[in-house]
């Protein structure tokens, strides 16, 4: 809602633009919605900061900018890319890239600083459905697989997508926020910056530490299944530059999961 925006937006020193339908579901399921929140807000939030004279803006693009990067750990210099942009994933990338254009090139003379970040899956309590992490613990949770009893000593078969080979690196809200102020105080116009962790992870591992947390008793079988087409197979930042700053991410996925997990198992 442009006006609104405009309304709040008064006598404000900083845009933090995060607004953006997000879950991968999302991207297959209503690629029409990606698109049009997602490039008509990165445009009303420009004309904001013009209008209103706010000279700090921030937005945030993604890690789905990459697609399947040849470099790994990836940089903020490696290629962007649509491999097909008849696939309805790419909707959510596709807006994403626009953003960094824009953040590059729009509006130079009116908005005295633009910085651009990618976050990689960033995780934590109260986080919506519609993420990987979530997404586990409520298939274990409506299963009921944290109730076995201990001397069941059972053995489950779970499915998931894909073999499970392919990997992320997961990042706390804690370390992402804080990588975020580093930016707010010290981010160099037009740039790039990945906010992430660089303790990547393959998707059987993480699914092992889930069940390991909720309850030791039992014995995992992955049972894999085809992977949604257009997915990536490795995810996991190059931190450098942010690390320049300053940054240094503090929680590792052993110590970030169990409140997580906690956080799903009673609401």
């Amino acid at each position: 809602d442009k006006e609104k925006l405009l309304e709040i937006s008064k006598e404000c020193d900083y845009a933090i633009h995060l607004a953006y339908i997000n879950g991968t579901e999302n991207f297959y399921s209503k690629p029409d919605e990606v698109l049009d929140v997602g490039i008509r807000g990165m445009l009303n939030i420009f004309d904001c900061c013009i209008k209103n004279k706010i000279k700090n803006l921030f937005i945030a693009s993604s890690s789905e900018v990459l697609h399947e990067p040849k470099i790994i750990p990836t940089n903020e210099t490696s290629p962007i890319i649509i491999p097909d942009i008849s696939n309805p994933r790419y909707s959510y990338a596709g807006g994403k890239i626009m953003y960094e254009l824009l953040g590059k090139h729009l509006a130079k003379d009116d908005i005295e600083r633009i910085v651009i970040f990618r976050p990689f899956n960033v995780y934590g309590r109260d986080m919506g459905m519609g993420h990987v992490i979530p997404q586990l613990i409520n298939r274990i949770k409506s299963n009921n697989f944290h109730n076995i009893e201990k001397d069941e000593n059972k053995k489950i078969n779970f499915e998931i997508q894909g073999d499970g080979s392919q990997t992320r690196a997961f990042e706390h809200i804690d370390d992402f926020i804080d990588g975020l102020e580093i930016l707010l105080d010290k981010g160099v116009n037009r740039e790039i910056y990945n906010i992430g962790n660089d303790e990547e992870i393959s998707i059987s591992q993480l699914i092992k530490k889930i069940f390991k947390i909720i309850n030791q008793n039992i014995s995992v079988n992955l049972i894999t299944s085809e992977a949604p087409k257009g997915g990536t197979n490795r995810r996991c930042p190059d931190i450098s530059k942010l690390k320049l700053l300053g940054y240094k991410p503090n929680i590792l996925i052993d110590d970030g999961l169990p409140e997580v997990i906690d956080f799903y198992l009673n609401h």
